[in-house]
Order: structure tokens, then sequence, then C-alpha cells
């Protein structure tokens, strides 16, 4: 079996050794491919060069005092947002459960079943929030299910700080089922 490779090698050599038009095409095409790559990263690393240049015109004009009232505004912004977290008493899971409900009515999807995960907690940036998970199942047509998912997700009333973590769709027929999971964010007491 050895010999049987050795052979086949030999020939393939012999092969290119006597068609030197085939290494020339070879080379030429290895060739033309780096070429192509490294004209794709010139253009890149120009475009990226000129956004440099830009940033940094950007950065020279930019005043001390312009990024002093700048960072005022969003701090102002934050402790805003911040303060639209509800704490963990001021929560009530019933509260969360009736705005499902009252979405999947405004939506024509029918709840088969709420479940609840349990507080967790999470830290995001400087601060830890408590986070209540839930899990809802839901069924109706495509188009209800995606409102119903786009409706939570759209800061409805009781539901502002809702993330969702996760949404799965299965059809059968006509009929779709969705397992929803989100969170409620609160601030930590």
């Amino acid at each position: 079996m050895d010999e049987k490779k050795s052979a086949d090698l030999k020939a393939r050599l012999k092969f290119f050794l006597t068609h030197p038009l085939v290494i020339i095409g070879v080379i030429l095409i290895v060739c033309t491919a780096f070429g192509i790559v490294y004209l794709r990263q010139v253009q890149t690393q120009q475009g990226l060069s000129s956004e440099i240049a830009l940033a940094n015109v950007l950065l020279q004009q930019t005043s001390t005092e312009q990024l002093t009232e700048e960072l005022e505004q969003v701090q102002a912004h934050l402790d805003e947002v911040q303060g639209s977290f509800l704490s963990e008493s001021e929560v009530r899971e019933v509260d969360i459960i009736d705005a499902v409900y009252e979405g999947a009515l405004e939506t024509g999807v029918q709840v088969a079943s709420i479940q609840t995960a349990g507080v967790t907690s999470e830290k995001v940036g400087g601060s830890t929030y408590k986070i209540l998970q839930f899990k809802v199942l839901v069924k109706g047509t495509l188009a209800q299910v995606l409102n119903f998912i786009s409706a939570l997700d759209s800061e409805s009333e009781g539901l502002e700080t809702l993330i969702l973590s996760k949404a799965s769709i299965s059809q059968s027929g006509e009929t779709c089922s969705s397992t929803v999971e989100f969170g409620i964010y609160m601030r930590s007491e």
C-alpha cells in the first residue's frame, strides 16, 4: 500500500513538473486571492484612519466645560431613570400578572400559564437591582403572539422596567404557542 501511495505521489509530482502552465496558473490564482484580500484590508484601514482623524478633530473641538455640562445632563437623566425603578416592597406579583393578562386581552392571545421564577439580583454599573422573574405561555395566531410580545416590550403601564430575556414561538397549523421569559427590575432596599 505504501508503494501505491508513493507511486501516486510520484505521478502527481511528475505531472506538475512536466506541466509548468498548471503550476503558473495555481500561483497566479493564489497571488490574485492574496491581492484581493490585501486591497480589502487597505480600504478598511483607510476608512478607519479617516474615522480616527475625524474623532481627533471632534475631540480637540470639545471643551472641558462642554464635557462637564454633558456629564451633568447624563447624570440627571440617570437619576431620573433610576427613580423610575420601584422598590421590591412596591412591586406586587399580582399587579404584574394583571398587566400580562391585560396585554393578552388587548392582543387576543390566551394565557395558558404564568409562572414566577423567584427574585434574583444583578449588579449593573454601580447599582444592584432585584429582578422578579416570570415565564408566560400564550397561544393565538402568529400575529397575535407577536403583538403580545411587542406589547410586553413596549413599557406598558406597570411594566416599565420589564426586560425580555427569552421568547420562543412554535406553530402547529394556524395556532402558535409562545413561551416568554422576562424580569421586572426593582431597586434593592
